[in-house]
């Protein structure tokens, strides 16, 4: 198992998790090219990635140009159901498969081969961004039973 953060921060953010069989990112909001420098600097290409799960909208998560660059066909992409629109509209057949995950529906989980994914709504108190409302979430990932 490798858990590796590529980008943290204002400036981007993007989290890669793994196993033997399955790859995936946790938002990917830095350009392709520092995707590809960090997957590469921890032996993966980015043919590689599975899955491509989005906490929320904001650019420094979710970069849909990027995203459509390091996807293949069989890359899914799973993204708060807050965001339907804008999935369609800037990421639309560029990825195979997109999951829409609501963020009331805490607990539920996506299983796939050796990786669960889980995901819980995410939010802050007592801040007048990020709230509730938004409906945005966050992902416990368990890989192969760990």
């Amino acid at each position: 198992m490798k858990v590796c953060s590529i980008a943290s921060g204002s400036s981007g953010n993007c989290i890669y998790v793994g196993t033997e069989k399955t790859n995936i990112l946790i938002d990917a909001g830095i350009s392709r090219k520092r995707i590809v420098e960090g997957l590469h600097s921890i032996g993966v290409e980015p043919e590689q990635l599975d899955g491509i799960f989005v906490t929320h909208e904001h650019y420094d998560h979710f970069s849909p140009e990027d995203i459509r660059k390091v996807s293949k066909e069989q890359t899914i992409l799973v993204a708060p159901y807050s965001m339907k629109q804008v999935v369609c509209e800037q990421v639309g057949k560029m990825v195979s498969c997109v999951e829409y995950v609501n963020a009331e529906e805490s607990g539920t989980e996506l299983n796939r081969e050796d990786i669960l994914i889980k995901w819980v709504s995410a939010y802050n108190i007592n801040k007048p961004f990020h709230t509730r409302e938004m409906g945005w979430v966050g992902y416990v990932v368990t890989l192969d039973g760990e």
